[in-house]
């Protein structure tokens, strides 16, 4: 049994190394870059190489740019403070609704440059009982993730039905579904996930922490996907 405990032991730490890893190749590649852009953009800018008409031109691509970064810097100081039992959960009583109209309010420019139909089917005063941060974050992941793999004027829908254990939350997109190579490593691996449907950059760490969040309410994260005929991403939380 102690053989068997050192071996489960020794695994784990492989794992986490491996992990580790490639955080620091994407901090090193990911933020460096984008960060990099913006720099020669403004210097060139301010130097007059570059017009000002011109200058607007890349205004979309920087705001971009920074958003990724800004979405993955978050998402690295959360994975980071779960990984470190820096995060304590914090359940409170909470329309669920709000939450998902406070997102896509964040999401707006993004879904609004491709043209993408947003329906959030989830009743006003849906309550639901969870930590309301983590729950953001899972939110954020999942509709930026629906939004990023969809084609220019699909549709993103967001719904939710009562279950015996509570309120399942779906998030559902009409767009490229997930290659049957990734199905088994999409919610537990980083460093491979695939460009967006614009080309746009991503990690896998958003899914990661969203499957850990879920976790930590003692639920599951579970998604459907079908090769050019979109996904579902699905979780359940309690309602009182």
């Amino acid at each position: 049994a102690q053989k068997e405990e050192i071996q489960t032991q020794s695994e784990l730490l492989v794992q986490s190394n491996a992990i580790k890893d490639k955080l620091f190749s994407i901090i090193s590649h990911d933020l460096r870059s984008p960060l990099s852009s913006l720099l020669v953009l403004l210097d060139t800018t301010k130097k007059g190489i570059i017009p000002q008409e011109k200058f607007q031109e890349f205004v979309w691509e920087l705001r971009e740019n920074v958003g990724y970064t800004s979405s993955l810097v978050d998402n690295l100081l959360y994975w980071a403070k779960s990984q470190q039992n820096g995060i304590t959960m914090q359940p409170e009583l909470f329309d669920i609704c709000e939450i998902v109209s406070e997102e896509l309010d964040h999401l707006k420019q993004m879904i609004k440059q491709k043209e993408i139909v947003v329906k959030n089917h989830i009743p006003n005063k849906t309550f639901v009982r969870a930590d309301r941060n983590m729950i953001k974050v899972v939110l954020r992941n999942l509709i930026s993730n629906a939004v990023k793999y969809s084609n220019e004027g699909q549709q993103v829908t967001i719904d939710h039905i009562h279950t015996n254990d509570g309120a399942k939350i779906s998030v559902k997109d009409q767009g490229i579904g997930i290659p049957n190579h990734a199905t088994n490593t999409i919610l537990s691996s980083i460093g491979d996930s695939t460009p967006g449907t614009q080309n746009e950059k991503g990690t896998g760490l958003g899914l990661m922490i969203s499957k850990e969040f879920i976790q930590m309410h003692g639920g599951k994260l579970t998604f459907i996907s079908e090769k050019d005929n979109g996904s579902t991403f699905s979780f359940t939380l309690e309602t009182q």
